[in-house]
């Protein structure tokens, strides 16, 4: 339900996450774990990838052409991808043989050859590839003419991929939440809180082929609670002015921020 009493438009929500994505990749870039500058930063930015999947179910209840913004989300995922494993890794490439003690660095999966000794790792990509694959499947459950044991196969395969993107299979899942329970907050919500304790806790797959949980929990995970406060306190529903920059503004500056503190790390780290 709209309202104007409440602060924030879309327009500017996108904009807030988007000042605390670049905060979130500039304490990993430039601050170690134990500096309190990096805890408070990575916590309150735990907001950007809930609230990205929260307005890709809006934009799907919006869009006039869902084809043309699947299209986008795709396209800008593969020019995203250059720019993050460049971030991440340090070098444009996606699968690399790695030295067993360095499989755990920038490495979303992997694969071990035993005949090798090494591990095939894939670096992983960005959070728009997990967006995209969120909003396909949306549309999968949303207007396929598939019998449900079809799009529960598709959706086992759309959340494998999501292993190689930012966000994993947690922006899938929220991405469904948002948009399928939208009309009842109270699930919504608690649907929310209850894959959000898997991210707290780091539950996920880290080997293709292995479910497990990833030793020393990461207190800066908790921040992902603040996403039903920040919603449902500020967000007004309404979706602020209509502009080609403001459609544009975060596909363009998404890689472009990467190749900057890419380009800052270089030089001063």
């Amino acid at each position: 339900m709209e309202t104007k009493t409440k602060a924030l438009n879309q327009a500017v929500v996108k904009y807030i996450v988007i000042v605390l994505m670049v905060l979130d990749h500039a304490v990993q870039s430039f601050l170690t774990p134990d500096n309190p500058v990096y805890f408070i930063g990575r916590t309150i930015s735990r907001l950007t990838g809930p609230v990205m999947a929260f307005f890709i179910a809006e934009g799907y209840i919006h869009t006039h052409n869902v084809k043309k913004y699947l299209f986008r989300l795709g396209i800008f995922a593969i020019i995203s991808s250059m720019a993050f494993t460049l971030f991440e890794a340090g070098k444009i490439s996606v699968i690399n043989l790695e030295l067993i003690p360095d499989v755990e660095k920038n490495a979303a999966a992997w694969i071990y050859i035993s005949s090798l000794g090494k591990y095939l790792v894939f670096t992983g990509t960005s959070v728009i590839f997990t967006l995209f694959l969120g909003l396909l499947a949306i549309l999968l459950w949303d207007k396929a003419k598939l019998n449900v044991a079809v799009k529960v196969l598709i959706t086992l395969a759309i959340l494998y991929l999501s292993l190689f993107g930012d966000w994993n299979y947690w922006n899938i899942l929220f991405c469904l939440i948002f948009y399928f329970m939208r009309n009842n907050k109270k699930l919504m919500w608690t649907t929310f809180i209850c894959v959000a304790l898997t991210y707290i806790f780091n539950l996920k797959f880290v080997n293709i082929f292995e479910f497990t949980v990833e030793p020393g929990l990461k207190l800066y995970r908790v921040g992902i609670l603040l996403v039903p406060l920040f919603i449902e306190l500020f967000y007004n529903g309404l979706p602020g002015k209509k502009s080609a920059f403001n459609k544009w503004f975060f596909y363009i500056f998404y890689p472009g921020h990467l190749l900057v503190l890419y380009i800052l790390k270089m030089i001063f780290c």
